[in-house]
C-alpha cells in the first residue's frame, strides 16, 4: 500500500476530515476521499488475498460457497469454467477465488 493510502487511513481513523487529509497530501478534499476509498479497497484485497474484482464476484455469487469449494478441490478447472460464467469474471479472477476457497475460506469477504 502506498504511503498516501496509509496516511489517509491513519488520519481518518484518528478522526480527520477529508479536507485535513487533503491538506496533508496536497490534494483537494474530494481527491482525499478517493484516496481513502482506494485505501479501503487495498485493505480488503490484502486481507482476502485476491483482487477487488474477484472479491466483488464472490460477494455476488448466488450459489453455495461450500459446494463451490468442494467442487474446486475436486476439479479446479471445472470450478474455473463454472465461475467464468459469472458476470465480469475473467479466468484470473476465477483462479484467485478457487485459491481462496481451497485455502479453507467459506464465508464471503
Amino acid at each position: 500500500m502506498r504511503e498516501r493510502h496509509q496516511t489517509a487511513l491513519r488520519m481518518r481513523e484518528e478522526g480527520a476530515t477529508f479536507q485535513a487529509i487533503g491538506d496533508a497530501l496536497h490534494v483537494s478534499a474530494s481527491r482525499a476521499n478517493v484516496i481513502y476509498q482506494r485505501a479501503l479497497e487495498i485493505q480488503a484485497e490484502e486481507a482476502a488475498g485476491m483482487s477487488l474484482a474477484a472479491i466483488r464476484i464472490l460477494r455476488n455469487y448466488r450459489g453455495d460457497l461450500h459446494e463451490l469449494a468442494s467442487f474446486a478441490e475436486r476439479d479446479p478447472h471445472g470450478a474455473c469454467t463454472l465461475l467464468i460464467q459469472e458476470p465480469n469474471c475473467l479466468r484470473r479472477h476465477a483462479y484467485q477465488i478457487i485459491a481462496w476457497l481451497t485455502a479453507g475460506n467459506r464465508e464471503k469477504p
